[in-house]
């Protein structure tokens, strides 16, 4: 990124200058770092996180953590690694967000006396 000097000192960058950029994070690059083995991990968290009905990310890692379902082959680093690749669950976020019904608005009439 080249940047320039306006007159008063500040810096500033041109986006139209260049096309050597992209500033996208996708699935796949995310996976990159990660062996084979820890995708499979990974996405057998994303499944139970699933099948649990999206429980908060807090509680789904004491629940591993606590060794509180019985033969689950997820760790709590499967569950870490999954939010690094995906980031937070939108199911989950949608799920715990509730829509409040807006106050109804009551219009008061007055009378005004004739002139």
């Amino acid at each position: 990124m080249m940047f320039r000097m306006r007159n008063g000192g500040l810096h500033y960058y041109d986006p139209r200058c260049s096309t050597d950029f992209t500033f996208i994070s996708t699935v796949e690059n995310n996976k990159l770092p990660f062996t084979k083995q820890q995708i499979l991990g990974v996405e057998q968290a994303r499944n139970l996180l699933a099948g649990l009905g999206f429980p908060s990310n807090k509680d789904f890692k004491w629940m591993l953590q606590a060794n509180q379902i019985k033969d689950c082959p997820v760790t709590l680093q499967d569950a870490e690694v999954a939010e690094k690749i995906w980031g937070p669950n939108i199911a989950s976020l949608k799920g715990k967000t509730t829509h409040k019904q807006p106050e109804a608005i009551v219009a008061e009439l007055s009378m005004c006396p004739r002139a």
